[in-house]
């Protein structure tokens, strides 16, 4: 009865479904989150991100002007900047600049490629950086902004208001993956007792529910609950009509899960 009773505490998941819907390589190391906890998760990613076909601007860019300030708001932003900086022999544009990672993955990102990060907001959102960059005399200074390209183009407004000149380039796509296994797997997953989804971005849901319209499901969250990372994608999962039943305090996979075990220990 001990044993039993360590175990509930120690992975309060166990007999729980989750289904993940990052991309292949980020969605593991989430599944494994919520696999110490004892839930059993399934990986179905939504997105696939791939490199734009021209990056002549940005590399024109990179070659040609100075920047003040760069604003990294994913680790897909860290690895596709860093690509073009290596591609352009321009790393010393950003040494000694600030620079600005929202959230810790982010930053530990930036420091696996040796780009010291001075700005890690306490809110990992556009509100936590404008934030953290209050008192900044921000006019005329020159912002780097690598993004996806249907990334929100909020933090550029942001700082246009400020006086800033704010460069932001996309640098990659976050599409829906294409091949047949995905559109055949979501007819499977239906299947199954989902007890969480989660969600990591608006793309990942709006990339679900596309999936779904397009094998023929109609209702492909079930009666399982929604979790998701952040206010912007709570806001989009909204505003097609769906409950959000969690979004942890901070926008990092593992206070969700910590949320979401929460509820059952």
């Amino acid at each position: 009865m001990v044993g039993k009773m360590s175990t509930q505490m120690l992975q309060p998941l166990t007999n729980k479904t989750v289904v993940i819907t990052r991309g292949a390589e980020k969605g593991k190391e989430s599944g494994e989150i919520f696999e110490s906890l004892g839930a059993e998760v399934i990986l179905f990613p939504t997105i696939e991100v791939t490199p734009v076909d021209d990056y002549s601007e940005v590399d024109s860019f990179l070659k040609n002007h100075n920047i003040d300030i760069v604003i990294f708001s994913s680790v897909n932003a860290v690895d596709f900047l860093y690509e073009r900086l290596v591609a352009t022999n321009t790393i010393s544009r950003i040494e000694g600049k600030t620079v600005v990672a929202i959230g810790s993955k982010t930053a530990q990102q930036c420091e696996l490629k040796k780009i010291k990060v001075d700005i890690v907001p306490k809110e990992y959102s556009t509100r936590g950086i404008k934030k953290a960059l209050s008192g900044f005399d921000l006019k005329d200074k020159v912002v780097l902004i690598p993004r996806s390209v249907i990334g929100s183009k909020e933090l550029q407004k942001v700082f246009s208001s400020k006086g800033a000149v704010v460069k932001a380039f996309s640098l990659y796509n976050v599409q829906v993956p294409n091949d047949a296994d995905t559109k055949n797997r979501i007819h499977e997953l239906v299947q199954r007792k989902i007890d969480w989804f989660v969600f990591t971005s608006p793309s990942t849901f709006n990339n679900f529910l596309q999936i779904a319209r397009e094998s023929g499901v109609s209702n492909p969250l079930g009666q399982g609950k929604i979790a998701a990372i952040g206010r912007t994608t709570k806001t989009a999962i909204e505003s097609a009509d769906y409950e959000v039943a969690l979004v942890p305090t901070e926008f990092t996979m593992e206070s969700l899960a910590k949320g979401v075990a929460n509820l059952y220990s």
